[in-house]
């Protein structure tokens, strides 16, 4: 009986190790976001590295450039920076070691978004371990993310792919909600001015498209659901970038068909693309862009389905 408690008690210990923490805390006054990643480290060195890309948008974007004063307490050597996007340091025995450096942040109107591939660095080879998210916002301010919550204003993540997959929106922001399928979601307005868009027909569409879409494939992938949105005013049409529970989306005021597509597009891609998809697109290589043919599959299939969809269920 004696060996059978060892072992748990041995899980116990290479669970506490085998994660990292992201600490992100707003400094409304100076326009900044300090980051903070602490863990316990592995082997004689260890190796950071802001991605060069973001999922989704595929673009080099070098995020490297942006971090400012990067520091490391609880190891004993300097730190190396490798290029644009990359740093090191001997871990000299460390029990455990926090990085911390800032990113500049625009603040309009008490609202902050931010994606993470250009927030958070991540300890090479251990992109697969648990990461935990806890954010320290100005009083008041709420936190809006597609993560597992944890706690107020703390997320959690399996490993750093589904972390920097989820945008996060902070601030005191316009929010409405409604529920899919059984399934809570949730508009935030980040950007842009929400005063000058209806935001019950935003409601209703919103609703309509998970509503349909999670019919045609039989229930939604997800546990819940975030749209950011950045309201830009021009009478239709729009932009979008999909995630694995949200999306980001620069919607029209004129919320006309062009603009429904768009909603109907970035999430039918909680499917096709986040979760049917090519080999390289996850787990990802952050340092160099991704390859595939079947583009017209990704991202024809879904502008097909954008326009079908909407049209069989009775949105045009």
């Amino acid at each position: 009986m004696r060996g059978l408690h060892v072992l748990p008690l041995v899980c116990l210990a290479s669970c506490a190790v085998a994660q990292i923490d992201y600490k992100v805390t707003m400094d409304r006054a100076n326009a900044k976001l300090k980051v903070e990643v602490s863990f316990a480290p592995k082997g004689t060195e260890t190796s950071l590295y802001m991605p060069r890309w973001a999922p989704g948008s595929y673009g080099i974007n070098e995020g490297g450039v942006r971090i400012r004063d990067l520091t490391v307490t609880g190891a004993p050597g300097p730190v190396s920076h490798n290029g644009s996007s990359n740093w090191s340091f001997p871990n000299g025995g460390a029990k455990r070691v926090t990085v911390s450096y800032t990113l500049d942040t625009p603040v309009t109107d008490e609202r902050v978004h931010f994606s993470g591939p250009s927030t958070y660095v991540y300890v090479t080879d251990r992109k697969e371990e648990k990461c935990n998210l806890e954010l320290v916002l100005p009083a008041n301010w709420k936190s809006y993310c597609g993560l597992d919550a944890a706690g107020p204003d703390k997320y959690t993540a399996p490993n750093y792919d589904v972390l920097a997959d989820n945008p996060v929106s902070i601030g005191l922001l316009e929010t409405d909600s409604y529920t899919s399928h059984g399934v809570p979601c949730t508009i935030v307005y980040s950007g842009g001015n929400p005063k000058k868009i209806d935001r019950k027909k935003v409601a209703a569409a919103c609703q309509f498209v998970s509503d349909s879409e999670g019919d045609f494939f039989g229930g939604l992938p997800y546990k819940k659901y975030v749209w950011h949105f950045i309201v830009v005013d021009r009478p239709d049409g729009g932009w979008g970038l999909e995630h694995l529970s949200s999306t980001e989306i620069g919607i029209a005021t004129g919320l006309g068909n062009l603009t429904k597509s768009v909603l109907a597009h970035e999430h039918f891609h909680a499917w096709n693309v986040k979760r049917i998809r090519s080999s390289v697109l996850g787990p990802f290589d952050y340092t160099q862009l991704p390859r595939t043919g079947a583009l017209w599959w990704l991202e024809g299939v879904t502008d097909y389905y954008a326009t079908v969809i909407p049209h069989r269920y009775g949105m045009f």
